[in-house]
């Protein structure tokens, strides 16, 4: 008998929630509005973009395998680390196949010119928030990593500490000399500054913090093949 694949497998146990499909439709609406209206004020769409794939992204894995969902592929002769790679890619492909789409309307509506949403900066924060809320959530339950980083985002507001990240990249950015380091620690910690700033002179961050992003994933897909999950009552 032919044993599933995990990729299929997880296609079909991760699907999103109505909730969650209904908010990335919701996010298409307003880029469709604005690339009707003001093509050059799509910032804001990536940037809740951003937010959602914090949660799209965090779907969770040991909670769920202890249940007994992923019995399919757990149990399988597959390769815990095809097993992991595949739970990554389909956690994060609804937030990346939105991104794209913005940025095919973005493309559209500015007749041509390269979307904000496929410059490096902006590919570079999308793949690192993608592979964080991923990888954060693997212990814990769904959504767990995408609360957390909302209620640091919050935290940082309240601080005034969002601001002086701010400042810190901005001024990077402003000069083609600017502290590289500072730039990309302030991204790491809030990655949407890489899409809401200004960063061509120093380009070198965003290949840093997509350095971070494949070192994310890798640490998420190596954990998987670690993990150890004693089955519990599905109840």
């Amino acid at each position: 008998m032919t044993q599933p694949r995990p990729l299929k497998v997880f296609a079909t146990i991760l699907r999103p929630s109505p909730a969650l499909i209904a908010a990335y439709a919701a996010i298409l609406v307003w880029a469709g509005y604005l690339g009707t209206q003001s093509p050059g004020e799509m910032r804001a769409v990536y940037v809740v973009l951003l937010l959602c794939q914090s949660f799209s992204a965090a779907t969770g894995f040991c909670d769920r395998a202890r249940r007994g969902h992923f019995d399919p592929v757990v149990a399988a002769p597959a390769s815990r680390l095809e097993v992991g790679l595949a739970h990554a890619l389909v956690s994060m492909a609804l937030g990346v196949v939105t991104w794209l789409l913005v940025a095919v309307i973005e493309a559209v509506a500015t007749h041509g010119q390269v979307p904000l949403g496929l410059t490096l900066p902006s590919i570079a924060a999308l793949l690192y928030m993608s592979a964080v809320a991923w990888a954060a959530a693997l212990p814990f339950a769904r959504y767990s990593s995408g609360v957390v980083w909302l209620i640091l985002a919050i935290a940082l507001a309240g601080a005034g500490k969002l601001l002086a990240l701010r400042q810190a990249y901005a001024a990077a950015a402003a000069e083609p000399s600017g502290d590289v380091w500072s730039a990309t620690g302030a991204a790491l910690v809030f990655p949407p500054l890489m899409v809401t700033e200004p960063s061509a002179p120093i380009a070198i961050s965003a290949l840093l913090v997509l350095g971070a992003a494949i070192v994310m994933a890798g640490i998420g897909v190596l954990a998987v093949d670690t993990f150890d999950f004693p089955l519990v009552d599905p109840s």
